[in-house]
């Protein structure tokens, strides 16, 4: 039967949105019941498991890795947007250049992708919603494909600000879509694997540009730049499919079959058909059992957002929805942004008077052990669980935050001492970085995509990385104001107090979802716990520790008194 697109509805008035309703109502039930029927014809009883992960088949990896690899491919076309101002402004700068310009333009020039970038977090949210998460990345990909190729034909400053808002745009749609589309179409049990994999090739998309930027004209290293968006863009528009998560929500129920064949691949229909069977199982729940105040679902565009906006404020999406934005704002508390923009200035001001020190390589040092952090944390990601390594990186982090505080405080009030003490503290601060980037900074948005209901995943998501990214902007503003007012050992006390609070954010409030199904991860928050260590299974699993204990205890004192 060919679905219908409830996504092409216009409005109407409120007698004819009566009789539509009745007959929305009634082509749901068909849709559904033949979804039913497709898998009664293929022998499936009642009792299939409704949850196709806890089986032990698995979706083979081709179509997994082909998405990963695309994926990965742009978080590094990322990496080279990020990092390009860093080689740009240099260029412009010099004496002899084309297109020359003040330290103050350049400055504009460079905030002009982080100010563009949350208007593209909240519109890449809306629209993969509205329009699909394929198409969000494709737009993400042509909007990246623009602007490099405005900054590499501009011939005035207003075109490189046009260009630097594009791929602002352009980065905030794709780190909305990315982690959506990641969590939606991958095995949960490689999951946690495959999103580790994003960050690391966004660090070497950087060192990338900075080696274009060094060796090449600016105008070249521009021109290079969006191969890597062409080729992503190829994969998706030809052989990525939407997601099927997505589709079913959009009552596309033969195209979410088709798209659930790609990824498990031939000669695989019963699996097809028993995770095609789950999602519409879960749509079918939503539909019969609205939540109060809520009505029957909406799926009408000019409806959708409002309603969406609406349920946030549901105990059981509004829960994961505010996990996720306090989880990442720890990471400004951390302190992420400040060694982000001012990782030379920080090093300096640690090393003190030593200037036998080259502040640059160290850098450089420390970039590389960051990039080996991270491919750490992607595979530590397939036999741990998300919380062991958050609480274990946040733990040691604010360990090596607080002693070197302490070191630099007691240094504050002494003459310089030697060149032991500084590699100390060199040492310590890069140490730092290391255990943080393998688990504080990566985690959070690893499980932005994974704690969301999918019913405003892909908004919610959008909203969280717009905030986030505006009080990062904010604390990288108040920079210069805490170094003056906390000095740098106060600084780092401040980020090894926030570490250990996060820690124990962590331990008490986020949920483990290794191995976990979104579709689990959503019920669990249906539950009426707010913290991680009172929900029912930690409880029985207490209770049944103690009977044990008991036992133990009982037949000791039997055996003792015989």
């Amino acid at each position: 039967m060919n679905s219908m697109k409830f996504d092409e509805i216009e409005p109407m008035t409120s007698t004819q949105e009566q009789g539509e309703k009745k007959i929305q109502e009634a082509t749901n039930e068909i849709l559904l019941t033949d979804i039913d029927q497709k898998c009664n014809e293929e022998n499936y009883s009642e009792d299939s498991p409704q949850d196709v992960v806890s089986s032990p088949t698995s979706r083979p990896l081709l179509p997994q890795v082909i998405i990963v690899i695309s994926t990965c491919v742009g978080a590094m076309a990322f990496g080279m947007s990020m990092s390009h101002t860093v080689i740009l402004i240099p260029h412009l700068q010099e004496e002899n250049s084309t297109l020359f310009v003040d330290e103050q333009t350049g400055s504009f020039i460079a905030s002009m992708y982080s100010i563009a970038s949350p208007i593209g977090y909240l519109g890449g949210g809306v629209f993969m919603d509205i329009w699909g998460r394929r198409k969000g990345k494709i737009l993400g990909q042509v909007g990246y494909i623009f602007g490099w190729a405005t900054i590499a034909g501009a011939q005035n400053v207003g075109m490189l600000i046009i260009g630097r808002t594009f791929d602002g745009l352009a980065r905030g749609i794709l780190s909305a879509t990315g982690p959506v589309m990641l969590d939606e179409m991958t095995d949960p049990r490689l999951r946690g694997f495959f999103s580790g994999t994003v960050m690391p090739c966004v660090h070497i998309g950087a060192v990338i540009m900075m080696v274009l930027g060094t060796y090449l004209p600016w105008r070249l290293a521009a021109s290079l730049a969006p191969s890597l968006n062409c080729l992503v863009l190829l994969v998706y528009v030809f052989y990525i499919p939407e997601s099927p998560s997505w589709l079913v929500r959009r009552r596309r129920f033969d195209d979410a079959r088709r798209s659930l064949r790609i990824l498990w691949g031939r000669r695989r229909e019963r699996e097809v058909s028993l995770e095609l069977r789950t999602l519409t199982t879960r749509l079918n729940d939503e539909f019969h059992h609205p939540e109060p105040g809520n009505g029957r679902m909406n799926l009408c565009k000019c409806g959708y957002i409002s309603s969406t906006f609406r349920s946030i404020l549901k105990p059981h999406i509004l829960k994961p929805f505010l996990l996720s934005q306090i989880f990442l704002f720890f990471q400004i508390t951390c302190g992420q942004p400040f060694f982000v923009f001012f990782g030379i200035d920080i090093l300096m001001r640690v090393k003190g008077e030593a200037d036998w020190m080259d502040s640059y390589k160290v850098s450089i040092y420390g970039n590389a052990s960051g990039l080996i952090s991270c491919i750490l944390c992607s595979f530590l990601l397939l036999k741990l669980g998300r919380r062991f390594i958050a609480v274990l990186s946040g733990l040691v982090t604010a360990i090596h935050d607080i002693v070197l505080a302490g070191i630099l405080y007691k240094e504050s009030s002494l003459p310089y001492s030697g060149h032991s003490i500084v590699w100390v503290k060199i040492i310590l601060m890069q140490s730092r970085m290391f255990f943080y980037l393998l688990g504080m900074s990566t985690l959070p948005f690893i499980m932005l995509g994974e704690l969301l209901p999918s019913r405003i995943r892909g908004i919610s998501s959008g909203y969280i990385l717009a905030i986030n990214d505006l009080a990062m902007g904010g604390a990288t503003m108040l920079y210069p104001t805490l170094m003056r007012s906390l000095g740098i050992q106060g600084l780092y006390l401040t980020f090894g107090i926030s570490c250990l609070l996060c820690s124990f954010f962590v331990y008490l409030f986020i949920p483990e979802t290794q191995g976990k199904t979104l579709e689990n991860i959503e019920d669990y928050f249906k539950k009426t716990n707010v913290m991680w260590i009172t929900r029912d299974e930690h409880r029985i699993d207490r209770v049944n520790h103690l009977h044990k204990w008991c036992c133990l205890k009982r037949e000791n004192k039997f055996t003792a008194v015989l």
